[in-house]
């Protein structure tokens, strides 16, 4: 990194939810979370400091001098606020389709990237709007009970016996 640049490191507020209600599936991958030697490795750098999860993203991007992220939602607040967005996950979100998004998969990459941002590099983002209005669309909230009904169905027909031992009417749920 440059001298004087700071890396500010804002965990996922999810990254420590293990133990609450519908967090069950997060065990599976227990083994991919960070430990506590991780981060006092990172720490042992001088530019490096971890911010609190209250802090919001927007007064982050406001000061900052360019957002990096894998693929989280900071990346469409960062194009919003025309700031350098250097994307290491860009084949898993559609604003790596962005014409001025650093795309990174080599610490090379990363490097030059770095440097076209301190050189003065200013993106535009003009097919911003398009990609949004290409790939993006609003879930509906599905109810409970039809996920459930749609998990049973599937662990009965797809199950070794091949028979469904489970049955549901809808007015029961």
């Amino acid at each position: 990194m440059p001298v004087g640049w700071v890396l500010y490191v804002k965990e996922h507020p999810d990254q420590f939810k293990l133990n609450g209600p519908g967090w069950w599936f997060y065990l599976t991958s227990i083994h991919k979370y960070r430990t506590k030697e991780f981060y006092k490795e990172i720490l042992k750098f001088d530019n490096v400091q971890f911010l609190k999860f209250s802090i919001k993203s927007q007064d982050i991007i406001k000061s900052a001098k360019a957002i990096s992220t894998i693929n989280g939602s900071i990346s469409s607040e960062a194009l919003t606020y025309n700031k350098p967005l250097i994307l290491f996950g860009h084949q898993s979100t559609p604003f790596g389709l962005c014409k001025d998004v650093f795309k990174v998969a080599s610490s090379e990459q990363c490097k030059k990237a770095i440097e076209r941002i301190e050189a003065g590099f200013i993106p535009g983002y003009s097919d911003f709007s398009k990609i949004v209005d290409e790939y993006l669309f609003e879930l509906k909230r599905i109810p409970q009970n039809d996920v459930k009904l749609l998990v049973d169905y599937l662990v009965c027909e797809y199950s070794s016996s091949g028979e469904s031992s489970l049955s549901y009417n809808r007015a029961d749920m």
